[in-house]
């Protein structure tokens, strides 16, 4: 084996085992497994928030990382937000809000340190889409390493339907500026990346359909965890309807807020509960928590509510790319109720191995449907686990994406 490569991975959040976002997760096990292979070796460079203070493992794997801690004394909250006013309040800001001032500065500040120390990489790969808009200034410090990109999700459809859902007026406008600008940085920065890494195969036909040379597009799976050997037994006495996720992102409380007044509230049976589960509550679903609406918060095993539960509720009102919360309730058996946000990407047929609905009567008759025939919906969940069995091995996708590293 000849001298291996070095390999610059920047990344907006930092990566560590008991991560609870989606995102983080498979951040996490790509970044580790490539770090594992002899053939590479890596630095980070990522930012850690307040909330992840203290979490990181980067020490027990000896993965070598500068990492932004934000917020960590006063005078740098100040500082923050003072340079995120016009980030924030632009419509026409630089990244169309996709970076803040502050990371921008930040992010930069080490890729030059890098440079001074003299410091060459290989491959630079550059971790969700914000980062992805730093290109240009970070191949000028670099200008001979082969550049890849990691789209989680392809943000400008995240922001396109942010837009469909304001009603109109000085919002609607606000965020249509922003789409509009993103959409064109993003794809013109997709072009000059020498490889580029999506986690679906329909946001592969985006890309294509928007001009990406599809030559250079490969598809990595989002790492999800797995819950093949749930038992399901106790489900068939149970009336929980359970949504699961990071309770602090936008599209996760507003997407429960809509389940709870246009759905939930309609449903005459009181020994149905919604149990919410997942880190960092909103303050808005405070106000909602009663004997029938459960709000947990972080709980370390949720293995205990998948095998529990009645049926995984997953209304998304936007967002983009695969939804690793569906991936997990259908590898726990569990009858999984989503829209058409919450199913893309996935390839899963409606009526065999999830529910579809989309109008709030939907999710009503779906959920009579599933109290009424329970071993019905025991066969639907079945069949879920056994589709992502089969469809969503990410081990053979990280043995993938590192032989596309080592040709690049």
């Amino acid at each position: 084996m000849g001298k291996p490569k070095e390999i610059l991975w920047l990344s907006v959040s930092i990566p560590y085992d008991e991560v609870d976002h989606a995102g983080g997760k498979t951040h996490n096990f790509y970044l580790k497994k490539v770090h594992e292979d002899k053939n590479f070796r890596v630095k980070l460079i990522s930012f850690c928030e307040k909330k992840d203070y203290g979490k990181s493992d980067l020490e027990k794997y000896h993965l070598d990382a500068d990492i932004c801690y934000l917020d960590i004394h006063i005078w740098n909250k100040v500082d923050r937000k003072i340079r995120n006013l016009e980030s924030t309040l632009n419509p026409f800001t630089k990244y169309a809000n996709a970076m803040s001032n502050y990371r921008v500065k930040e992010c930069m500040k080490r890729v030059r340190k890098l440079h001074r120390s003299g410091y060459r990489p290989d491959v630079i790969i550059l971790h969700w889409t914000p980062l992805l808009l730093l290109q240009k200034e970070i191949r000028s410090f670099f200008p001979n390493a082969r550049l890849a990109a990691i789209e989680e999700d392809v943000m400008f459809q995240n922001y396109e339907r942010r837009v469909l859902l304001e009603k109109g007026g000085f919002r609607k406008w606000f965020y249509q500026i922003r789409y509009q600008k993103l959409k064109k940085i993003e794809l013109s920065d997709l072009n000059r990346m020498n490889l580029i890494y999506v986690t679906n195969r329909k946001d592969y036909e985006l890309l294509r359909n928007n001009g990406i040379e599809g030559l250079k597009v490969n598809v990595l799976i989002p790492y999800y965890d797995q819950y093949f050997m749930s038992n399901r037994k106790q489900s068939y006495r149970s009336k929980d309807i359970l949504f699961y996720g990071a309770m602090s992102r936008r599209e996760n409380y507003l997407s429960v807020l809509w389940f709870i007044q246009n759905v939930f509230s309609k449903i005459e049976d009181e020994m149905v509960r919604l149990i919410i589960v997942g880190s960092h509550p909103h303050e808005s679903l405070k106000k909602f928590q009663s004997d029938r609406i459960i709000v947990t918060g972080f709980v370390k095993d949720v293995s205990v509510y998948f095998e529990k539960c009645m049926c995984l509720a997953v209304p998304l009102l936007y967002g983009a790319g695969i939804k690793v919360k569906v991936l997990e309730g259908f590898s726990a058996g569990i009858p999984v109720v989503t829209n058409d946000v919450g199913i893309e990407g996935i390839g899963a047929e409606a009526g065999k191995e999830y529910y579809h609905c989309e109008s709030p009567q939907d999710y009503i008759d779906t959920i009579e449907r599933i109290i009424e025939n329970r071993q019905g919906a025991g066969q639907i969940g079945e069949n879920g686990r056994k589709f992502v069995r089969e469809r969503f091995d990410y081990h053979t996708y990280v043995k993938a994406m590192i032989s596309t590293l080592k040709e690049i």
